[in-house]
């Protein structure tokens, strides 16, 4: 006896959503990959939530047995890089790329996945070129170790900075990184959220004030808001901020906020702040 699974997409989708919310990360994995086995009407939904954020890091896969608490190798982050990379190249029925909305990126304390040699330029390139709906880009340095946007490589470093101009891109994000070109910013064409924890824009030779309107859905800052008002706002004064979160751990944090709130404080909607004891 055989047992139809055709059910109603809607159905399908409200259980895809449900392994998500309702079962652990690693419970989670198997069973969206047991789904996209399951029909046809399985596989496409499972394979859009299987596809849809992606981490790229030194950390062991999830499913690893929980003994395994080392990094990959060097040469084990090129070559899964690579598989994936190739995975995304195999163009079938379906185009995996278009399945992608996040990208989140971890630098180790090498910086091995920076490297041109790592491939994570061609995934960078090909959602640049294909996708339609990649939302979120996120690059975290090692929080004891942040690392210089300069020292990446040249070839990772442009097509970086070429995915961050994606019409689609709504939410970018840096942690524990220094010296990020404020051009990612100001040059995108569409509204953003941006997260700086513990990052900075670099030093601009010559700020300016700009005539018009930079909007920024939201804006998450912590620490350096002093350095971001002299590094950002001193080059674009006109801001449209919607949503503002900040993280004050001293006396200039707090006279950065002040400022910056007395400057949007016509657009904005809503505040939160954390204060950390000085």
């Amino acid at each position: 006896m055989s047992f139809g699974l055709d059910l109603p997409p809607e159905i399908v989708e409200l259980f895809i959503d449900g392994v998500s919310i309702h079962l652990g990360e690693i419970d989670s994995l198997r069973t969206l990959l047991s789904c996209a086995l399951v029909s046809r009407s399985f596989s496409f939904p499972a394979r859009r939530k299987l596809f849809s954020v992606i981490h790229l890091s030194m950390n062991p896969p999830i499913l690893s047995p929980p003994e395994s608490r080392f990094t990959r190798s060097r040469d084990s982050l090129f070559q899964r890089i690579g598989s994936f990379s190739n995975l995304i190249d195999a163009r079938g029925a379906l185009d995996l790329v278009l399945l992608i909305r996040e990208l989140h990126i971890n630098v180790d304390r090498g910086y091995f996945i920076l490297e041109q040699q790592s491939g994570l330029h061609k995934i960078l390139d090909a959602l640049r070129n294909r996708s339609k709906n990649f939302e979120t880009l996120s690059m975290s340095g090692p929080f004891s170790r942040p690392f210089s946007w300069n020292s990446i490589p040249t070839v990772t470093m442009e097509s970086l900075t070429e995915t961050t101009f994606l019409p689609s891109l709504r939410h970018l994000a840096f942690a524990d990184v220094e010296g990020i070109p404020i051009s990612m910013v100001i040059n995108h064409p569409c509204p953003l959220s941006l997260s700086l924890i513990r990052s900075r824009f670099a030093l601009h030779p010559r700020p300016s004030e700009s005539s018009s309107l930079l909007c920024l859905k939201s804006l998450w800052v912590d620490r350096y808001m002093r350095d971001f008002m002299d590094r950002f706002c001193r080059y674009r004064r006109n801001l449209h901020v919607e949503h503002f979160k900040a993280a004050i751990s001293d006396r200039q944090d707090a006279t950065a906020v002040w400022k910056f709130i007395q400057g949007t404080k016509d657009c904005l909607t809503s505040l939160d702040m954390y204060v950390k004891a000085f």
